[in-house]
């Protein structure tokens, strides 16, 4: 993991989430994780996204939120998280329209095939984010890095 410098009061960047309201990911407000995924209803997202539903009870108490975010439209991501039975504790984001826009500017964006990346971010209550995993297309990214993000974003120490 390494503090990604300069990444304070950065410009807004709404997007729509899996429930339908709209939210500025990257400005200040409260500490999250978000996770891109190249696409919905694929065998490793699925896995990944799973793997984020455990976490999520421990991201909870530590007040983070955990998000995942790719550029399917909200619908189906809302369909996808609801049938992985995470909809209540894993936010869906959707980076559909401009299309790949919160991926982009992450550095997280595959112009070749028009998706994102397996990059995850831990992101302050003041904004300050750091990339705390990143894996090729097809791999697993693990769950320690996972949590190690999450005790990043929340100031808090590992136990």
């Amino acid at each position: 993991m390494t503090e990604q410098p300069g990444t304070q009061n950065v410009a807004q960047l709404i997007v729509r989430t899996h429930r339908g309201d709209q939210i500025d990911v990257l400005g200040a407000g409260g500490a999250r994780l978000v996770m891109f995924i190249p696409a919905a209803f694929t065998p490793t997202c699925t896995q990944e996204v799973c793997d984020l539903g455990e976490l999520a009870a421990r991201a909870a108490a530590l007040r983070v939120q955990i998000m995942v975010a790719s550029c399917d439209a909200p619908a189906t991501l809302a369909r996808w998280l609801q049938d992985l039975g995470v909809s209540s504790t894993v936010l869906g984001l959707s980076d559909h329209w401009p299309h790949g826009a919160l991926a982009k500017r992450l550095g997280a964006f595959d112009e070749r095939f028009g998706q994102a990346l397996r990059h995850s971010w831990a992101i302050r209550a003041d904004g300050t984010r750091m990339r705390v995993a990143a894996v090729a297309s097809g791999e697993k990214r693990t769950m320690r890095d996972h949590l190690q993000g999450v005790y990043w974003a929340s100031e808090q120490q590992q136990t």
